[in-house]
């Protein structure tokens, strides 16, 4: 009996040890099964079953899945930053075992690893507390920014406890910044905006605290005002737009609503042939077109979806009408109107610039707390001074950078360095662009906004933020300058300073300065290149745009003097003067008069003629006048080397390349005045 017990004990011990090779070899779940183990050991499965109970072959084959279960639940762990990442399902999934199996083998152990983990909502919860607790500029309080700060990836879809968290943390937010905003009863279908809320199931809205209009329900089309007005709904919820792109959509649906008129008194009956009727009949220009198109094409590309459950709705008209919509539709190029800013109107704003700048310098000598100042316009004891100020900094800005007024207001106060002594780099971007641009800022400008930052800097600690350029609410307190208040400070400018052109008061805005810039700039010989990487446009077709059909001086202020100095030019080249032929008194008068323009060009109006810093003699190097002589040619080598020192360490940088060629259009003017200078020599 014992020697059968032993016998027995050893051939078990045998088969567990072929058992644990069999399980070794194998790869699947669904290759582990007793015939293929029997297969395996070469011997029957009855054998198998005489020595080693089903029992005990299912405990062996249960322990070889839950070490693959192990396995994959280890690496899927590491994986995870949250809960939700940690799922059965992709546990299973990896080890190549069913659901089922994982839960009867592995679920508690899973659920205890589980728990170890933050769930998503724990994670943007604190997310959003963070940013509360940081009291993060309003602007910055979006769903992309809560993702990003609990290292989540942005989602589709957010669940609804999310909203009532935002917006929760919204009137915090508010509240921190002396706002008397209370928060709506709960239960109440409100979506925060900057500024306070709008109620979504009302049929009006008032986005005028977020800088943008009042959007009424009523004053859409009847025909598909109820489909408008949902899509206008779930923008503002999602909370992805600004409301200036809301207010535009909503004007867009206004202006399809005029493009289908009388001809197609319901949208549902629309064709792809009356549409295309009342297009062409539509007598809307420019931006109202623009903006029709996109309405049109919304409540088309929403009908077409609704086609799919309402057989009343003729589906492949409704995809002709939005295929033709969107690709079909081709708007006609509207040249510029040549408006631009004249040298005396552009040093007229500039010197106004000044004089505001001045005045705040003075005014914050002494450091003042500033954030106990009102900033209400015409306040005795305020700092409005201050606020002009910063309105005369913005203009500068975009009159020697071409920057975008949006770009401007969003500019925080790292966005620049001294790279070295006289040369800024701005780093600057657009909201409706995610990829950040360099531009190359003046050194006088530099240093100014420096100033000015240093001297407001109370103001933007009590606000808790980073953007450089503050303005004044009408309730006399400190905010961040914003798009539309932006506009009202530039009416202001021109007001406080009296700006006309043809006795109407002058417009200023963004564009007129990018178009006086890139006119002004290529006539000084700015490399092309340069000036398109500074403007942030993917194309050097879109910068010519810019000067195609504007030019600094009109026609009308230099075609007289053209035209005089045409006929002496041509009278000169069909008959020239030689100088032997002329009488003393001729020769005379004609040398002092071309001495006396030579005198006339010897005072160069340009900045870089008549500076002298840095180390950098002759000034003149890069004038096309080049005021100077052989005598200077030890300083032009001298200057020649370090130019090609500072080209070649550009060139090793990553990212310089707009600054690079338009250090490089400079080397190619200074090289051709230094082969000049050689020949007089």
């Amino acid at each position: 009996m014992k020697e059968r017990s032993d016998g027995k004990s050893t051939a078990e011990q045998n088969i567990r040890l072929l058992a644990t090779a069999y399980f070794a070899q194998s790869a699947r779940y669904q290759e582990v099964t007793l015939e293929g183990f029997a297969a395996f050991a070469g011997v029957s499965v009855t054998e198998i079953m005489h020595i080693l109970p089903l029992k005990g072959w299912n405990f062996l084959r249960d322990e070889w899945i839950l070490r693959r279960l192990r396995q994959s639940m280890d690496e899927i762990y590491k994986e995870s930053k949250t809960q939700e990442d940690f799922l059965a399902r992709s546990i299973a999934t990896r080890a190549g075992v069913p659901k089922g199996v994982f839960q009867r083998l592995a679920r508690d152990e899973w659920l205890a690893r589980r728990a170890t983990l933050p769930t998503a909502r724990d994670k943007l919860l604190e997310s959003i507390g963070l940013m509360v607790q940081a009291n993060i500029p309003i602007a910055n309080f979006t769903l992309e920014r809560m993702y990003a700060t609990a290292g989540l990836p942005l989602r589709t879809k957010f669940p609804p406890w999310l909203y009532q968290a935002r917006r929760d943390a919204y009137f915090e937010l508010v509240q921190n910044r002396h706002c008397a905003t209370t928060p709506p009863s709960p239960g109440e279908n409100m979506q925060p905006i900057s500024g306070g809320w709008v109620d979504l199931d009302s049929g009006s809205w008032d986005l005028r605290p977020a800088g943008g209009n009042i959007l009424k329900r009523e004053r859409l089309r009847d025909d598909f005002a109820a489909l408008a007005w949902s899509l206008l709904r779930e923008e503002l919820h999602a909370g992805e737009f600004s409301v200036g792109t809301i207010h535009a959509h909503y004007q867009g649906l206004r202006d399809a609503g005029k493009v289908l008129g009388t001809s197609i008194p319901d949208v549902r009956s629309a064709s792809l042939e009356t549409l295309q009727r009342a297009w062409v009949s539509y007598e809307g220009k420019g931006v109202p077109r623009v903006r029709a198109r996109t309405g049109l094409l919304s409540i088309f590309e929403a009908l077409l979806k609704l086609s799919a459950i309402d057989p009343a709705l003729d589906g492949q008209e409704l995809q002709s009408m939005v295929n033709w919509l969107r690709t079909m539709l081709v708007f006609p190029h509207e040249q510029s109107n040549g408006e631009f800013f004249s040298e005396d109107e552009l040093n007229e704003i500039l010197t106004c610039c000044l004089a505001d700048i001045k005045a705040g310098i003075a005014f914050t000598e002494n450091r003042p707390d500033l954030t106990k100042l009102s900033t209400r316009q015409n306040s005795e004891d305020g700092a409005t001074c201050v606020v002009q100020w910063t309105v005369a900094l913005m203009i500068l800005l975009m009159a020697f950078t071409g920057l975008r007024r949006q770009s401007v207001l969003l500019l925080e106060v790292e966005d620049w360095v001294e790279i070295r002594a006289g040369l800024f780099v701005l780093a600057w971007h657009h909201s409706k662009k995610s990829e950040a641009h360099l531009a190359v800022l003046p050194a006088a400008i530099g240093q100014q906004l420096q100033l000015y930052v240093s001297r407001t800097e109370v103001v933007r600690t009590a606000l808790k933020a980073k953007r450089v350029f503050l303005n004044g609410t009408n309730s006399g307190l400190w905010e961040h300058a914003t798009t539309r208040g932006f506009a009202r400070r530039l009416q202001a400018f021109v007001r406080h300073h009296d700006l006309r052109r043809q006795s109407a008061p002058l417009q200023l805005g963004s564009t007129i300065f990018r178009r006086t810039l890139a006119t002004r700039a290529l006539y000084e010989g700015l490399s092309i290149e340069a000036l398109r990487s500074q403007f942030g446009h993917t194309t050097i077709a879109t910068t010519l745009m810019y000067t195609r059909f504007d030019l600094f001086e009109h026609p009308s202020q230099v075609r007289a003097p053209l035209d005089v100095y045409g006929r002496q030019a041509l009278t000169t080249w069909y008959a020239p003067l030689l100088l032997q032929e002329l009488s003393s008194e001729e020769r005379r008068a004609l040398l002092s008069q071309r001495t006396q323009q030579e005198q006339d060009v010897g005072l160069c109006r340009h900045d870089h003629c008549v500076k002298a810093e840095y180390g950098s003699p002759p000034p003149c190097s890069l004038c096309e006048h080049l005021v100077t002589g052989p005598e200077f040619l030890p300083a032009w080598q001298a200057e020649h080397r370090r130019r090609e020192q500072e080209l070649h360490q550009l060139a090793m940088l990553p990212g310089s390349g707009h600054i690079l060629a338009q250090m490089k259009g400079q080397f190619d003017r200074f090289e051709a005045n230094l082969a000049f200078v050689r020949q007089e020599r």
